[in-house]
């Protein structure tokens, strides 16, 4: 064998030797995919991201729109449409988030109607704990043509019978009223006759001992 084969064939073992002594690179970590980013995948989510991103670009080239088109407000409706999304960002998904737009990640629903506290309007469930009763047989005088009107209110206690906890309220309203003219303010109200015995309550009572006097709450 001649001499410079000899040398090739050491500087081809040489090199070999050396790549095999070089350690393989580092695979490429994964990046870290956030919550928003999984979402991608969501046919609805994405629909919602291209047409905000259209309305963006209407808007800007849309010189009357003074660089407000609703874009924003357009792409939250949107986003609460998509079940499987989370617009307030509580880890729970708007299908069965009970308030899709306020975070609320304990799911708090204290009078349990599927409305969750943080954004219900009316924490409470009222029973009420009896019937109406008369409060008021209320006088009114009317001018210029003197004339009186006596009107019956009545009203009901309601407690609240979830775990809210809301106090106790009293619900009133006028149940009906007696117009006259020429007549003794005691006659007038005895008009009403019929209308107080029908809440059990004594004409007597109400037409002299509390005429025009208000016990309602």
């Amino acid at each position: 064998m001649m001499k410079i084969e000899i040398v090739q064939l050491l500087m081809t073992a040489a090199l070999l030797a050396a790549c095999a002594a070089e350690p393989a690179p580092e695979p490429a970590a994964e990046p870290e995919v956030s919550s928003a980013t999984q979402a991608i995948g969501d046919p609805c989510l994405d629909a919602c991201r291209r047409d905000n991103a259209a309305c963006i670009h209407e808007c800007v080239h849309d010189p009357g729109a003074g660089g407000d088109c609703g874009c924003a407000q357009d792409y939250q409706a949107c986003n609460l449409s998509c079940p499987n999304a989370d617009l307030d960002g509580d880890g729970v998904a708007n299908g069965v988030d009970n308030c899709p737009a306020n975070a609320n990640a304990n799911q708090a629903d204290c009078d349990g109607d599927g409305t969750g506290d943080v954004c219900d309007t009316a924490n409470y469930n009222y029973q009420p704990l009896g019937p109406d009763h008369v409060c008021w047989t209320d006088k009114d005088t009317h001018l210029p043509f003197v004339y009186i009107t006596f009107e019956l209110h009545v009203q009901h206690q309601e407690r609240d019978v979830s775990n809210c906890h809301a106090p106790d309220r009293w619900i009133g309203r006028n149940a009906a009223d007696a117009t006259c003219s020429g007549e003794t303010d005691q006659h007038c109200c005895r008009h009403l006759t019929t209308d107080i015995a029908r809440f059990g309550d004594s004409v007597d009572l109400w037409c002299d001992t509390n005429r025009d006097r208000n016990l309602c709450h």
